[in-house]
């Protein structure tokens, strides 16, 4: 069915009523494919949306593993279902937590939408994984992308720092350094580690020289 495809009101309430049925078998297989086949069933705009609801629970309560990553990337993240979703950044079990990072950052990719204390938290949980494939997870993927999606400074020379608009000063300047600088410490040892230079140049230019630390 074509992105853009839409559907007469009888054959919607349809699909959502079998899809609602099938996120309810007892197959964790059938319960996943359903999951994932309703993402475009969604109304975000209605705080009751039957499926969205069916897909918080699931990413809260399904047994499996797989349910739970799909009902992750189907979801539609909204304000109000966002604290179940940084739920899963804790999960049990790890591929869950590399998936809730993985579409955290394609789904949430700046900071600006989340309180400096809930910036923290999400921090905090990626860089304290037990599992060091998640915390390299949360930094390459979390962390650069917010670094990325982060506007350029205010006259920036862009000649001499063609990459200034994508590096790690803004990104310390829009979190609580001293409530985490212990998690924040190791993400610029990671970052730096992989010979991120550009990044490094313009912390240095910028983030020392005007004494922030």
């Amino acid at each position: 069915m074509a992105e853009n495809a839409e559907l007469d009101g009888d054959l919607f309430e349809l699909l959502v009523n079998i899809s609602l049925e099938r996120m309810n078998d007892r197959s964790y297989q059938v319960r996943a494919q359903a999951a994932k086949a309703s993402g475009r069933l969604q109304n975000t705009k209605d705080p009751d949306d039957l499926i969205t609801k069916r897909l918080i629970w699931l990413m809260d309560h399904d047994s499996h593993p797989l349910v739970r990553k799909e009902s992750l990337r189907s979801i539609a993240i909204t304000r109000s279902n966002l604290p179940h979703f940084l739920r899963r950044l804790t999960d049990t079990n790890a591929t869950v937590r590399l998936c809730a990072y993985n579409v955290f950052a394609q789904k949430v990719q700046t900071l600006k939408v989340l309180p400096t204390a809930e910036r923290c938290r999400i921090v905090r949980m990626g860089m304290d994984d037990p599992e060091e494939p998640v915390v390299r997870a949360f930094v390459e993927c979390v962390v650069h992308t917010w670094i990325d999606k982060l506007p350029g400074p205010a006259r920036a020379d862009v000649t001499a720092h063609p990459d200034a608009h994508k590096t790690i000063t803004g990104f310390l300047k829009m979190i609580d350094v001293m409530n985490i600088g212990e998690q924040t410490g190791r993400i610029l040892k990671m970052l730096f580690d992989d010979n991120l230079s550009k990044h490094y140049d313009h912390f240095k230019e910028t983030f020392v020289n005007e004494k922030y630390v």
